[in-house]
C-alpha cells in the first residue's frame, strides 16, 4: 500500500515542490483512510519600513540614519530549507506510528468486545484525538527578526533624550522615546529597539 500525500487548498505540484514527493509506502498500515498532519511553512512578513530614524536631544538636534546590518529572515530561511527534510521525515514517521497505534487499538476493542461496530467507532475517535493534537511546532518562528540595522554616535559624557523613529514612505510608524539615557565615558554605550509587526 502507498500514502497519497496532498496539502490543503494546493495541488500536486505545490506538494511535491515543498515535499520532494507525493507518495510514500504504507509500511504495512492497511486501511488507513485519511491521516493528518501539519509541517511548520515559513512565509515571509514583509515590513513595510524603508528608513529609521534617531534624534538625540541635548546634542545640538543631532539626526542619523541608520543602515542595514543584517537581513535575519534570510537566515532563517536558508536554515528552514536546510532542516526542512528532517522535520517532514520525522513528523511523517510520528503520524504514522500514532495511526499503527489507533488501529491497533480499535481492532483490541471490538475484538475484546466482539463487537466490530464498536471497534470501529473508538477507531474514529482515536483518529479525531490524534488529528486535534498533531500541529506544526511554531513556537520558535513567529517572533523572528526580520532585519537589524545600527548606528553608531560620538557623544560627550552626559544624560540625553534620545527617540528612535520608523518610517514608511515619509510616514513615521512608531516613536521610541527613551529619556534620561546616561552616556558614560571609557564604556559601551549600547541603546536598543526594536518594532513589532503582527500585521500582513
Amino acid at each position: 500500500d502507498w500514502i497519497y500525500i496532498t496539502a490543503v487548498n494546493q495541488n500536486d505540484e505545490y506538494t511535491a515542490q515543498l515535499l520532494g514527493f507525493t507518495m510514500m509506502p504504507a509500511f504495512g498500515l492497511q486501511d488507513h483512510g485519511i491521516i493528518r498532519f501539519e509541517i511548520p511553512i515559513m512565509d515571509d512578513r514583509w515590513d513595510s519600513l524603508d528608513q529609521i530614524v534617531v534624534r538625540i536631544e541635548g546634542a545640538d538636534g543631532k539626526e542619523i540614519k541608520l543602515e542595514l546590518l543584517e537581513k535575519m529572515n534570510n537566515i532563517s530561511r536558508d536554515t528552514y530549507k536546510r532542516k526542512m527534510p528532517l522535520v517532514i521525515t520525522k513528523t511523517i514517521l510520528r503520524v504514522i506510528g500514532k495511526k499503527v497505534g489507533s488501529v491497533a487499538g480499535s481492532k483490541a476493542i471490538g475484538n475484546a468486545t466482539d463487537n466490530n461496530a464498536l471497534g470501529i467507532l473508538s477507531g474514529l475517535v482515536f483518529d479525531a484525538i490524534n488529528a486535534a493534537t498533531e500541529n506544526a511546532d511554531t513556537r520558535s518562528c513567529f517572533f523572528l527578526p526580520a532585519f537589524s540595522s545600527t548606528a553608531e554616535v560620538e557623544l560627550d559624557p552626559g544624560v540625553y533624550d534620545i527617540s528612535i523613529e520608523y518610517y514608511n514612505e515619509g510616514v513615521c510608524k512608531l516613536i521610541d522615546n527613551r529619556k534620561n539615557v546616561s552616556v558614560e565615558k571609557g564604556k559601551l554605550n549600547l541603546l536598543e529597539s526594536f518594532r513589532f509587526q503582527v500585521e500582513r
